[in-house]
């Protein structure tokens, strides 16, 4: 798997990847990087597997995105200057979480890497419950 937000990033995908992760994308970069790799997969001959395209994603469960956000932001840095910190992460309930991811599998996301943005009092907790409330659900949809 090669990642990568930039198109050059994604026609080296396209040219010599098997798969495509990239990070701190939002739903909408996602399709077209999704589509932007697919053409150039067609300019080159190649194909891969649409169970092949992920992206890495900060997680946060928490009471709402907005306490979510909030939280975060006492206690990171953003990793984009460019987009607020909701708009390329998973913040917010079970149902704010699996609705973002919804989008981004409507994008052509078929492969999520979580990495939680709590404190690592909160790690197990939040693995828990994100096992639990989102990752089940969304693993037993027809």
């Amino acid at each position: 798997e090669i990642g990568g937000r930039s198109e050059q990033a994604q026609r080296r995908v396209a040219k010599i990847g098997d798969g495509w992760l990239a990070s701190g994308l939002t739903p909408e970069e996602a399709g077209v990087g999704v589509q932007t790799i697919k053409r150039h997969l067609d300019l080159e001959g190649r194909h891969i597997e649409d169970d092949h395209y992920g992206v890495i994603l900060g997680t946060y469960l928490s009471d709402s995105p907005e306490a979510g956000v909030k939280s975060l932001q006492s206690r990171t840095s953003p990793v984009r200057n460019d987009k607020p910190l909701e708009t390329y992460s998973l913040v917010g309930t079970a149902s704010d979480i699996s609705n973002r991811i919804q989008l981004y599998q409507e994008a052509g996301i078929s492969k999520f890497v979580l990495r939680l943005m709590c404190p690592e009092a909160e790690s197990l907790n939040q693995l828990s419950s994100l096992a639990e409330t989102v990752a089940s659900p969304i693993n037993s949809r027809p």
